[in-house]
């Protein structure tokens, strides 16, 4: 998690929330959650 925070300039904890199902209750944009799953996609190719 630390370095697709440091990648994506985002705090380990709102990737955290993303990974973990929580995005939407935190309120977390749409754009970001998908720009988090892309990157992870990504590094799993």
């Amino acid at each position: 998690m630390a370095d697709i925070a440091k990648k994506l300039k985002i705090s380990k904890t709102t990737v955290s929330f993303i990974l973990n199902g929580k995005a939407k209750e935190k309120r977390i944009s749409d754009e970001l959650i998908d720009k988090v799953f892309k990157h992870v996609k990504k590094d799993r190719l």
